[in-house]
């Protein structure tokens, strides 16, 4: 039950992401956290959920999505802050996300090391190939550590479409 939660949880995050691309205030935060509480309390009343179990979770995870969303929106300014490549669309897994959230910490942090040639705690051979694979068009790897000490790898693909944040077991 708590994974079609989260599904759902995920479902109206990208729907309404998708319908609000220029989440600038605070107040603009707050419908899409309204949304999400109103379709928490249908799951209630229907029984899908029990009343107290912990949807203020799933709001969590929605706003780290938002931050993902921000941070997607910001590379594609790559030009600017140093960028050595632009990461296309940006995506993560819930292991990803948690870590994130667990962590009070922004994915953008890691991003623009990342875009920036900041290959993190990578050994000096894999910085070697990444200096390469950026100069001749293949993946580019990262890996950082949260606050929390949760590896975080980031992975961008070749043709540079998408960028992905994992967490190395999810790989």
């Amino acid at each position: 039950m708590e994974k079609q939660l989260l599904d759902e949880i995920r479902e109206l995050s990208d729907d309404t992401i998708c319908r609000l691309t220029n989440l600038q205030t605070t107040e603009d935060i707050d419908i899409l956290r309204t949304a999400i509480l109103r379709r928490v309390e249908r799951w209630v009343e229907a029984g899908v959920l029990e009343a107290d179990a912990p949807w203020e979770d799933a709001w969590n995870l929605f706003k780290t999505c938002l931050e993902i969303h921000r941070a997607a929106k910001m590379s594609q300014e790559h030009t600017q802050n140093n960028a050595k490549f632009p990461l296309g669309r940006i995506v993560a897994t819930p292991g990803a996300l948690k870590a994130l959230e667990e962590a009070s910490q922004d994915p953008m942090e890691f991003l623009q090391r990342h875009q920036s040639g900041d290959w993190g705690e990578l050994c000096e051979q894999d910085k070697r190939e990444n200096v390469f694979s950026l100069k001749n068009g293949y993946r580019l790897l990262s890996a950082y550590s949260t606050r929390t000490n949760t590896k975080i790898w980031i992975i961008t693909e070749s043709d540079r479409s998408a960028t992905s944040l994992i967490l190395p077991h999810e790989y």
